[in-house]
């Protein structure tokens, strides 16, 4: 099918990408709303997008196990990465060297972009890498797994630690506030969960009426967005615990993310991708 998997936003808000099941990557400009290209290669369903720092590279990863970098000045392809198996999630580090693929073989690859060559193959999980996110600063990388295991894994040793969040299934999707002090994590356990980082201790866990698939902070840390099968997004605000406004989609919230002004969240919603208002 067409469902629309994973969303990206260019660091400038001017535009973003949404990874297809129809093989293709999409792209559109934020000012006018229209496509402005879709990319083809991937042999399968693409399931993950990530825009690079500066803007000027998108990478794609499917079920064909690859991962693809695109030239965003001229919609190239200008390179290719080979993972394991299954491409679920994908990561820019902060400073726009490396790339990090969350597979469905229970691995996370790093991958130095200059050259293409693989840094790093972790054991991560036991079970599929559904969501990855770097930790601000550089230094970690977040994923979250089937096997219900939220992890923050330090770069340079490649050790993890175990976050103490409190999920009963399977963790779709991990997020980490600006500031890099808060984790979010959401679930099939129909639950969002919110750590602080250097205690390690659970703030909250939001129990939902259905199961939470993306999940994002906001550009100021103030609110998180939680992607629900409802079809929803729950907005949370985070120094209250508490859930807030509810906006409603037109069908499940596969994958969202914040517009860098704050104001809007993008979201691939079912089959469609759309902005949604976080305002009155």
């Amino acid at each position: 099918g067409s469902s629309a998997n994973g969303v990206a936003v260019s660091a400038d808000g001017k535009w973003f990408a949404s990874a297809s099941g129809d093989k293709t990557v999409r792209v559109w400009d934020l000012s006018g709303g229209k496509e402005l290209t879709v990319l083809s290669g991937h042999g399968g369903a693409v399931n993950a997008v990530a825009i690079s720092p500066d803007g000027k590279l998108l990478a794609s990863g499917g079920d064909d196990k690859l991962v693809k970098i695109w030239d965003t000045s001229s919609w190239k392809e200008t390179g290719m990465l080979k993972g394991s198996s299954n491409i679920l999630s994908l990561a820019f580090h902060p400073e726009g060297k490396l790339l990090a693929c969350g597979e469905f073989s229970q691995t996370i690859k790093l991958f130095e972009l200059a050259s293409g060559k693989e840094l790093a193959s972790i054991q991560a999980h036991e079970g599929q890498v559904r969501s990855i996110a770097f930790m601000p600063d550089g230094k970690g990388l977040l994923s979250g797994g089937t096997d219900k295991k939220v992890k923050r894994w330090n770069l340079e040793s490649k050790v993890a630690k175990e976050l103490a969040s409190e999920h009963s299934k399977e963790v779709f999707g991990v997020a980490v506030s600006p500031d890099g002090s808060l984790v979010a994590s959401t679930g099939a356990g129909k639950e969002a969960c919110v750590v602080s980082v250097a205690d390690n201790k659970v703030l909250f866990t939001l129990k939902l009426n259905f199961r939470a698939r993306g999940v994002a902070f906001s550009p100021d840390g103030k609110l998180l967005a939680v992607g629900i099968q409802g079809p929803m997004i729950q907005l949370v605000d985070v120094a209250g615990k508490a859930a807030t406004k509810q906006l409603k989609l037109t069908g499940n919230a596969n994958a969202l993310v914040f517009h860098p002004d704050g104001k809007r969240i993008l979201v691939g919603a079912g089959t469609d991708v759309g902005l949604c208002k976080v305002g009155p």
